[in-house]
């Protein structure tokens, strides 16, 4: 569910949630209302208070035990019965959330439209509340909460307590809500403040008490540091030799200027990798952790598992030639299905092809294999069965074509049976499974060229006005590697087409494409507020750099430059980012390539558009 907040288009742009820390939990619920308001039977209330009465406690004063204390309220902290009971309290909490939600005060969030609606997870003494990001839906919330609290002796601890708001929530209700609710955390700052106030989260413990959630977070953090470098901002937290970020803080090696010391490098470090220090922008924020395994440094699950499955790969040696024709030929499950066999001890010969199940499952299909003939390796009989789809001379039916999903179908099963404990009918393991097989192949189809990528083209590739009011500028880098300059140039139009002016120069040591549209995004931005623009449109064909800029914290490696970038948005009553396709984006890329081309190493900007693309430009205002 706080995933969906962040990425969800459904939930990211309305919902929040909230993590309530109950103050003492077991020590405040009332037996009143444990028992007498819940409806149970009186004999059932009398056993259970045996239990809960049998406990008393005695103060201990300068070494000498006083008088007994026997408690009117609250459940013992480890007696295996305090869960249950304190669920059973709980459930009065779940009775006033459904009956504000039944009467429209709160509502629920839910994923998709075909799924259900949840506005409350509970466990044991840990809740989090899913509601709508509106002052009348928190005002209801801590209304429920009062009406709870009030006679069960329950409380919420608010410093405790934390706030989850969804990706698109406008800043200003942000704060309005976490003053309303009295709630300073945000996220996962309350894991910081029970686990690693005081230490780095790659160097701390399980702590005390940990909860499921965050042995579950310690569990993936061991792959996660095999994966991570640091990106360098003022190098203050970074060892040269002692982290992996390619004794002294790298700080040592930047000057006064915020620069790279290029005599320094040169002195501690081989050529090579001096050129790769000098691929690192360092810059005036904090030192912070990158995913070196994605394009744009932070963590995917996806490259996650691409990682331990290389490790795991190399681990058993290198893949022969045949091998690899196989996995060319398997769909991402049958992959995934080749991996346990080679990496289990099991035979898998007689699962796939010799036991009673496996040789039904191939006649069902309508596949005949000589199983008796075949080698008896697995690789062999692998091989026999996909030279089969690779045959010119056999029919390529469906069944054919359905051999990697038979061989999965079969394997699943088998594991279903064995760990699962279920088993499903054949039939509709058939029926299924061609289902799925008619629709992997139907998308894997590539359609025709005239039914999808022509109106694609005549309805994107070209130049579009922006609204009344508002510039758009178009951008663009003409990068070519580390030690050349590189020629950049903007040119801005209004709603009509008509330029308002346009702008070249020529940078230096930007070590990659990326940094010098950034650089550029930023050099406009400034010329456009120096020269009073207000509303603007920057447009782009490097789609990253917009992405970029819209999810900053996704891209660590840039920080320290979007960080400029969101500095300059708030000089503009309204500024937006938007891609453009190379062909929309062509007169700018011209003008950045003439800096190169006819060395026009010299910056200026200019009223009105280059004289020699005036045509050009007429052709795209009309």
């Amino acid at each position: 569910m706080v995933h969906g907040l962040k990425t969800n288009p459904n939930c990211k742009g309305d919902y929040i949630a909230i993590k309530t820390d109950m103050s003492k939990a077991y020590d405040r619920v009332e037996w009143d209302f444990l028992f007498q308001r819940m409806g149970f039977d009186s004999k059932w209330i009398q056993w259970i208070m045996m239990c809960i009465r049998s406990v008393t406690y005695t103060v201990l004063l300068n070494g000498q035990a006083y008088e007994r204390i026997t408690p009117e309220q609250g459940i013992r902290q480890g007696d295996p019965l305090s869960p249950f009971l304190f669920i059973l309290c709980a459930e009065a909490l779940v009775q006033v959330m459904n009956r504000a939600e039944l009467e429209g005060n709160i509502t629920g969030m839910r994923l998709t439209k075909n799924c259900p609606f949840i506005q409350h997870l509970l466990f044991t003494d840990d809740s989090l509340f899913l509601c709508q990001a509106t002052v009348k839906e928190c005002t209801s919330f801590l209304h429920c909460l009062k009406l709870y609290g009030k006679p069960s002796g329950q409380e919420i601890n608010f410093h405790k307590s934390s706030i989850t708001f969804g990706a698109d929530i406008d800043p200003v209700m942000k704060r309005l809500i976490a003053e309303l609710l009295e709630i300073e955390n945000e996220g996962g700052d309350v894991y910081r403040g029970r686990y690693y106030a005081n230490k780095d989260f790659l160097e701390c413990g399980k702590g005390y008490r940990p909860s499921y959630a965050w042995r579950s977070i310690l569990f993936g953090r061991e792959l996660l540091v095999k994966g991570l470098i640091k990106s360098i901002g003022n190098g203050r937290a970074t060892s040269i030799w002692g982290d992996k970020w390619i004794m002294d803080e790298v700080s040592s090696l930047v000057d006064d200027s915020g620069a790279w010391n290029n005599e320094k490098l040169i002195e501690l470090f081989p050529p090579n990798e001096v050129h790769r220090i000098h691929q690192m922008l360092p810059g005036e924020v904090d030192d912070c952790y990158m995913w070196a395994y994605s394009i744009h440094e932070d963590y995917t699950v996806k490259t996650g598992y691409e990682m331990k499955v290389r490790a795991k790969a190399s681990l058993m040696g290198p893949v022969s030639q045949e091998d690899q024709r196989l996995r060319n030929t398997l769909t991402p499950e049958v992959s995934a299905w080749i991996l346990l066999v080679n990496c289990g001890t099991e035979t898998i010969n007689h699962v796939l092809f010799q036991c009673p199940t496996a040789t039904r499952t191939w006649s069902n299909v309508g596949i005949a294999l000589p199983i008796a003939s075949l080698p008896r390796s697995l690789e062999d009989k692998l091989s026999f069965a996909f030279d089969i789809m690779e045959d010119k001379s056999t029919p390529q039916t469906l069944l054919v074509r359905a051999i990697p999903w038979v061989l999965w179908l079969i394997w699943k099963n088998r594991n279903s049976i064995m760990y699962a404990e279920t088993q499903v009918s054949q039939e509709k393991l058939l029926r299924d499974m061609m289902e799925e097989v008619e629709q992997w192949y139907m998308l894997n189809t590539a359609a025709p060229r005239d039914t999808v990528e022509r109106p694609c083209l005549q309805n994107c590739d070209r130049w579009l006005p922006p609204e009344e009011g508002v510039i758009k500028c178009n951008i663009h880098a003409n990068w070519r590697s580390t030690a050349l300059h590189s020629g950049i140039a903007s040119i801005a139009r209004d709603q009509a087409g008509n330029v308002s002016h346009h702008a070249r120069d020529a940078i230096t040591h930007a070590p990659n494409p990326m940094v010098a549209e950034i650089r550029y995004v930023i050099w406009s931005l400034t010329s456009l507020s120096d020269i009073g623009v207000t509303k603007v449109i920057i447009a782009s064909d490097y789609n990253e750099v917009v992405e970029a800029i819209k999810a900053p914290l996704q891209w660590p490696r840039y920080r320290d430059l979007l960080q400029q970038v969101m500095k300059l948005k708030d000089k503009f009553a309204m500024v937006a980012f938007e891609g453009e396709t190379i062909t929309a984006n062509g007169i700018v890329r011209d003008i950045a390539k003439s800096v190169l081309r006819d060395g026009r190493f010299q910056s200026y900007l200019a009223w009105g558009g280059p004289s020699w693309l005036h045509d050009r430009l007429a052709r795209e205002k009309n």
